[in-house]
């Protein structure tokens, strides 16, 4: 009989857990496509200050375990703006900022290390057609 109880406690949290899990997932998914329709609004004026400062805005008061995901795709958008517009100082100050934020936020210390840096410059160079 005590093992029928611990065994039902032990599928009981588990579905809980596995709901929770669910839960999370689902809200990660919704996020992105709030935060992609929020990008799509950006993306029409790209070059705009202050529409870039309300999308960073965004991205850091996001908890710490959605910020990487939002950063990373705000990151990736940028760089996808970079090939459009090579010329663009701005622009690529933001993908450096955005990318910053991004490879830091995965990180324990919220810092890009150094190969985080060089890996950022590189996409940056890539898309800008500097560097083949």
């Amino acid at each position: 009989m005590p093992y029928v109880v611990f065994a039902i406690g032990i599928l009981f949290t588990v579905t809980i857990f596995g709901l929770l899990h669910m839960a999370e997932r689902r809200r990660i998914e919704e996020l992105k496509l709030v935060f992609d329709a929020r990008f799509n609004t950006f993306s029409d004026d790209i070059m705009s200050q202050p529409k870039y400062q309300s999308l960073l805005r965004s991205i850091e008061s996001l908890p710490d375990k959605l910020k990487p995901i939002a950063a990373e795709r705000a990151y990736q958008r940028l760089l996808d703006a970079l090939i459009e517009h090579p010329d663009a100082i701005s622009l690529r100050m933001w993908a450096l900022e955005t990318g910053r934020i991004s490879k830091g936020s995965s990180r324990d210390v919220k810092v890009p290390t150094i190969y985080d840096e060089q890996a950022i410059q590189n996409d940056i160079l890539v898309r800008t057609r500097q560097l083949v």
